[in-house]
């Protein structure tokens, strides 16, 4: 671990996960301390303070690195957990004080993720009605891999 300067926690956005992110390796051989845990998806609230807690529990100065929805979650979770030195925002979302990630997207109607959104009602662990959401299998290239 490299002792100088900040740990750097990677933030993944929604219908992705950590595991595969080549960005790691390659911060990892410049010698950066890196991390990518998990982002819940569960909403900007419950999932900022899984993140909150995951940096408190470092101890030590950490840069937040986010992509996508993750930008949401840092700009939460970066006014609220310990020893945050920065945020960067990766083509991510940078919402002002509560701003909410559909606001933002109702300004840009023709984006194609929009129109490949799916969701579902489930039970929450509480035992409360919940929505989740996916993107449509056919449309998953156009949607989100393609800039």
């Amino acid at each position: 671990m490299n002792t100088t300067s900040p740990t750097v926690v990677l933030v993944h956005g929604a219908f992705a996960d950590a595991s595969r992110n080549g960005v790691i390796a390659e911060l990892d051989a410049a010698g950066v301390d890196v991390l990518a845990p998990p982002n819940p998806l569960r909403g900007i609230g419950a999932d900022a303070a899984y993140l909150t807690g995951f940096v408190d529990n470092l101890v030590r100065p950490t840069v937040l690195v986010a992509h996508s929805y993750g930008g949401a979650v840092i700009t939460q979770a970066g006014g609220d957990a310990h020893g945050v030195v920065g945020l960067v925002f990766v083509n991510a979302f940078a919402p002002e004080a509560g701003e909410q990630v559909a606001t933002i997207n109702s300004r840009y109607p023709d984006v194609p993720l929009g129109a490949a959104l799916r969701t579902l009602t489930y039970t929450s662990e509480r035992g409360e009605q919940a929505t989740d959401a996916f993107v449509d299998h056919a449309s998953f290239y156009d949607a989100v891999c393609a800039s």
